[in-house]
C-alpha cells in the first residue's frame, strides 16, 4: 500500500457528489483553512463533542497522538482509543459497547456456533490466534468472510461474500434493517450492554442523546 497507486500524497477535496470519486487536488493551507471553518461551525451550531478526532497509535507517533489528543481536549471534542480503527478492531463494538478490542479471550471462539470475519484477515494479522478459528470450524461453527479481497482467511470460510470497496456499510445497514424489522435483536441485552449510539429517535428523527 505505501508503494500502490492509490495511496494519497497530498489534500484532496470533494467536488462532486458522495460516492462519485470526483475530488480535486488541495493546497494544505486550503485543506487546513476549511477543516478549522467547520470545527468552528460545528461548535458554534451544535456542540464541541459533535468533533471526534482520531490520532495514531501512540506507540507509532507519539508526537502526532498527543497533538491530536491536547487539541481534542482544549476544544472539548470526542476523542478515540487508539485501537478503534486499526487491523481488525472491530469498530462498531467500540462505539457500540464501549470496549476496547475484544470482549472475550480468542480461546472462546471455539464455543461460537456463527463467526463473521469483517474485513478481517486473522490468519495474517492475528497469526497466534487463528487456530482458534480452524478449531471452532472443525467443532461446527460456521465462518463466513465480508471482504473485497479473497485472503488468506477467506479461502477457508464456508461462505465468502465479496462486496465492492466502499460499499460495506449499506450491506451492514440492511443487514441491521433486517435485525431490527424481524426482531431478531435481544432487547434486554441491548438495553442493558450497550449504549446505542446510533439510535435515532422518531419524533424529531435526531440521534438519541444522553
Amino acid at each position: 500500500y505505501m508503494y500502490g497507486p492509490h495511496r494519497i500524497k497530498y489534500p484532496l477535496i470533494r467536488v462532486g457528489e458522495r460516492g462519485e470519486g470526483k475530488w480535486r487536488r488541495a493546497t494544505w493551507e486550503e485543506a487546513l483553512d476549511m477543516i478549522a471553518d467547520k470545527c468552528v461551525d460545528t461548535i458554534k451550531n451544535h456542540a464541541p463533542d459533535c468533533i471526534s478526532v482520531f490520532s495514531p497509535v501512540p506507540a507509532v507517533s507519539p508526537v502526532s497522538f498527543s497533538a491530536g489528543h491536547r487539541f481534542a481536549h482544549y476544544i472539548g471534542a470526542h476523542t478515540h482509543t487508539f485501537f478503534d480503527w486499526y487491523g481488525d478492531h472491530p469498530t462498531g463494538q467500540t462505539q457500540t459497547c464501549g470496549v476496547q478490542g475484544d470482549t472475550a479471550e480468542t480461546a472462546d471462539w471455539f464455543n461460537s456456533r456463527y463467526i463473521i470475519l469483517w474485513g478481517s484477515n486473522p490468519t495474517q494479522t492475528r497469526i497466534p490466534d487463528a487456530h482458534f478459528l480452524s478449531e471452532a470450524q472443525l467443532n461446527g461453527t460456521k465462518i463466513v468472510s465480508i471482504a473485497p479481497d479473497f485472503n488468506s482467511s477467506a479461502i477457508k470460510v464456508d461462505k465468502w461474500i465479496h462486496p465492492q470497496p466502499g460499499t460495506d456499510g449499506a450491506l451492514a445497514l440492511a443487514m441491521a434493517h433486517v435485525i431490527i424489522k424481524e426482531k431478531l435483536y435481544d432487547a434486554h441485552n441491548l438495553k442493558e450492554q450497550t449504549d446505542l449510539s446510533y439510535l435515532v429517535r422518531s419524533d424529531t428523527k435526531r440521534f438519541l442523546r444522553e
